[in-house]
C-alpha cells in the first residue's frame, strides 16, 4: 500500500527533474481528466504470439513509447498509487519528455515491435550513482503484451549494449511492491541488492535495487 504525503513534499511532475527520474525508473489514456480513467484491460499474450523485432528508437516513436509508458503504469501500479495520480498521467507530457531524452541521446532506446505496432521498450545508460556500471532505466511492454516474450527481447538488446560498453555490472530500480517484475528480472538473471525509500508525486514508496553481472 502507499503512503500519501502533505502537498510540501509531493514531486513536480512536468519537468525532467528528479521526480521524472523517478517515475522513469519505475519503470510508467491520455491526458484524462480526472474521473475519466479507464483503466486498460489486462489480456492474454495469445495475440501477440509471432516473435517481437526490436530496433532502436527513433523520434517518430516518441507518441508510441509514451502510449506504452503510461498504460503500464496505469495498469501495474494501481496497488501503489492513488486513482488522482493515475488520472493526472498525460501521453502529452510523456512524449515531449521521451522527446527530449532521445534527442538529446540522454539515454538508449529501444522499441519492440509486433505486426508494425509498438508494444514495449527498453532504456539504458551508465549508472547515475556508479562507475563502470550501466543501469537498465526503465523497460515496459503493454498490458495486453505481457507474456508474449518481447519484454525478453527487450532485455536481451539491454545486455548486449552493455556489454558492448564495457560494462561489467548493470543496475536497476524496481517498485518494491511490484512482484510481477521482480520475478521477470529474477528470470533474466538479476539479483535483489538493497532497498530505498523515495517519494513520488507525494507517495513515500519503497525502492528495490537489482544487479547483474555482464560477460563480454
Amino acid at each position: 500500500m502507499y503512503r500519501r504525503l502533505d502537498s510540501e513534499t509531493s514531486c513536480l511532475f512536468g519537468h525532467l527533474s528528479a521526480a521524472w527520474c523517478a517515475e522513469y525508473r519505475l519503470g510508467l489514456c491520455c491526458g484524462l481528466t480526472p474521473g475519466a480513467l479507464r483503466l486498460p484491460e489486462v489480456r492474454s499474450g495469445e495475440e501477440f504470439s509471432e516473435p517481437a523485432a526490436v530496433r532502436f528508437a527513433e523520434t517518430a516513436d516518441c507518441r508510441a513509447i509514451a502510449e506504452v509508458h503510461v498504460r503500464t503504469w496505469q495498469a501495474a501500479y494501481q496497488h501503489a498509487f492513488p486513482l488522482e495520480v493515475l488520472e493526472a498521467l498525460s501521453v502529452v507530457e510523456r512524449e515531449a519528455q521521451w522527446r527530449q531524452r532521445i534527442d538529446d541521446g540522454a539515454a538508449v532506446v529501444w522499441v519492440a515491435q509486433m505486426r508494425g505496432r509498438v508494444i514495449g521498450f527498453v532504456s539504458v545508460g551508465p549508472s547515475r550513482t556508479e562507475e563502470c556500471a550501466g543501469e537498465l532505466y526503465a523497460i515496459y511492454v503493454l498490458p495486453e503484451a505481457w507474456g508474449s516474450g518481447a519484454a525478453h527481447e527487450l532485455m536481451r538488446a539491454a545486455k548486449a549494449w552493455f556489454a558492448s560498453e564495457g560494462c561489467s555490472t548493470a543496475m536497476l530500480w524496481v517498485l518494491a511492491d511490484n512482484p510481477r517484475a521482480r520475478r521477470f528480472y529474477e528470470r533474466e538473471g538479476w539479483s535483489a541488492d538493497g532497498m530505498r525509500i523515495e517519494v513520488m508525486r507525494g507517495v513515500e514508496i519503497e525502492e528495490a535495487l537489482y544487479r547483474v553481472a555482464i560477460s563480454g
